[in-house]
């Protein structure tokens, strides 16, 4: 078996130890496997084996750096950077970096901005899938701590320039909803009534469905905050 097979073979092994000792809450022994995985395929980029090679590296990357932000100290966080920035030359996968920069940029208060400009890529460029989706939402919840109206930036854009042009009426009445509710419980936000009015009767224009219970509750709900306002 030529070396960089099995070099491959024992990182994969030395790689679900450290997946398995990181299940076990054992996050100093899970680095040092993971460590050792990672060096062993320093070197065997072969042009046969560069494609699993490079799968398998980034998948210990991408471990590694989770271990470390749940130990919120400065030396973890310098590392994880380090390991980010060389994930981004080491794959084409740019969700994965970009999901592991929201990671770090949730734990950090004063990055609501660099969150924002990141999610907005994702929303963007990401495949949408039911999966996705949920992880869209997951990341737009973790944004409104820090911001209501970054969030609310996303939402729209994401609704406006992704899921209107689609037939997953389900995807546009869960978002529409989201910024219904986003819109009604942050006092940041009292000036987007108008807005969301006409953000509405937009979706109502554009989608080839009836929307659902749901969400015509929401619109009855931005009818009578307006109304409320406007008194």
């Amino acid at each position: 078996m030529p070396e960089a097979a099995v070099a491959e073979q024992l990182a994969d092994v030395l790689f679900q130890i450290g997946r398995d000792q990181a299940r076990k809450q054992l996050d100093k022994s899970a680095l040092q496997w993971l460590d050792r995985a990672y060096d062993t395929l320093a070197g065997q980029d072969t042009a046969e084996r560069a494609f699993d090679v490079t799968e398998l590296r980034c998948c210990i990357m991408h471990s590694t750096v989770h271990i470390l932000l749940k130990d919120r100290c400065e030396e973890n966080f310098s590392r994880a950077w380090d390991i980010i920035h060389e994930l981004e030359g080491a794959t084409k996968n740019v969700v994965v970096v970009w999901l592991l920069k929201l990671e770090i940029h949730s734990i950090d208060q004063s990055a609501a901005h660099d969150y924002y400009e990141i999610l907005i890529q994702i929303v963007r460029q990401i495949h949408l899938s039911d999966a996705n989706m949920a992880t869209i939402f997951h990341y737009v919840h973790e944004l409104r701590k820090q911001s209501p109206r970054l969030a609310h930036t996303v939402l729209v854009t994401f609704i406006s320039e992704r899921l209107l042009a689609m037939e997953e009426i389900a995807w546009v009445e869960k978002t529409l909803i989201t910024i219904v509710w986003n819109c009604t419980t942050s006092q940041d936000l009292e000036d987007t009534t108008g807005p969301l009015e006409e953000l509405l009767d937009t979706v109502a224009a554009k989608t080839l469905s009836a929307l659902g219970t749901s969400a015509t509750h929401a619109a009855q709900i931005v009818c009578k905050h307006t109304s409320s306002h406007a008194q």
